[in-house]
């Protein structure tokens, strides 16, 4: 299967999905609090930036909310150091990729 994105304009219809996809509540406040500190951070420094749901695989059972900055626009590494900085509680993947930016 391909991978495949579903975006979002508002945090009522992500978090809508995220519900539909089976998630219990604590899980779908604890994911929209995670990204939104992404997205404000991103908007605050100027990017046009919305909601996403990545399934990487294109099976619904593996999927990741995020957020999507688009592509038209020169995201720097400083800034992307700060969007992925925003919250108090990094994931993984926004750990796995501070430490790639640092390392350049």
């Amino acid at each position: 299967m391909t991978a495949r994105v579903l975006f979002y304009n508002g945090v009522k219809d992500f978090e809508k999905d995220l519900y539909r996809l089976g998630l219990p509540k604590s899980l779908v406040d604890e994911h929209i609090d995670h990204e939104s500190a992404h997205l404000n951070k991103a908007r605050e420094l100027g990017y046009k930036a919305d909601y996403c749901i990545t399934f990487p695989t294109g099976d619904p059972n593996n999927f990741r909310p995020a957020i999507k900055i688009h592509n038209s626009q020169d995201l720097t590494n400083e800034d992307l150091m700060k969007i992925l900085s925003a919250v108090n509680d990094p994931s993984d993947k926004d750990i796995e990729r501070l430490k790639s930016l640092e390392a350049l």
